[in-house]
């Protein structure tokens, strides 16, 4: 009788799996990227693959929220600590941070471009996509929050707040449809607009 995975060894399978499915989401997308391809880089059989996510698609939806997680908490952080000379530059400046990251990040450049964006939410449940909105609100709000009562962000509901944010960096999914230089600058004329929008020494 075979025995099972140590607690040690789930835990560097589960981060093998993890690390290697960024890299190869990041490489080819989700739609090209296959089971036989998860498991042979990290070195496990598709049986054991399944010990831990149901799907490829459950494999990449994690590396999302957790991606999304880290990279929001930097840019948040950058907002907080920002040595800009307005809160709105400075939260234009969270907004075109962001747009360079997921650039410069393959697994993120992949996410927002063609159309593995809409095909990974696609197999995710309503619930799924619900908890996920819910978290993006839990970890803006207290940041969004402190803003508005030190009076340097407009008093609407910080989820209000929170989806605008979360619109603009989902444009980019339509990257692909428009010439690059164009689209860059009308997001960057779009961050100065949110930017001034939402900060009171604006309004």
């Amino acid at each position: 009788m075979a025995r099972g995975f140590t607690m040690q060894e789930k835990e560097m399978i589960r981060f093998k799996l993890i690390t290697e499915g960024k890299r190869l989401f990041g490489k080819y997308g989700l739609q090209k990227t296959n089971i036989a391809q998860l498991t042979r880089e990290a070195d496990i059989s598709p049986a054991t693959f399944y010990k831990f996510f149901d799907s490829k698609e459950e494999l990449y939806f994690y590396i999302f929220e957790e991606e999304m997680h880290n990279t929001q908490s930097m840019l948040l952080e950058k907002v907080m600590t920002h040595d800009e000379d307005s809160e709105s530059s400075a939260i234009q400046s969270m907004l075109m941070t962001g747009i360079e990251l997921s650039k410069k990040d393959p697994f993120l450049e992949q996410l927002f471009s063609g159309h593995n964006l809409s095909q990974m939410l696609q197999t995710r449940s309503k619930d799924e996509i619900e908890a996920h909105i819910l978290n993006d609100y839990k970890q803006f709000a207290p940041v969004i929050e402190h803003l508005q009562k030190s009076g340097k962000v407009i008093s609407v509901d910080p989820k209000v707040l929170t989806i605008i944010i979360q619109l603009f960096f989902l444009l980019q999914e339509h990257r692909s449809k428009f010439d690059s230089e164009i689209f860059d600058q009308a997001m960057q004329l779009l961050a100065n607009w949110i930017s001034q929008g939402i900060t009171q020494e604006n309004n």
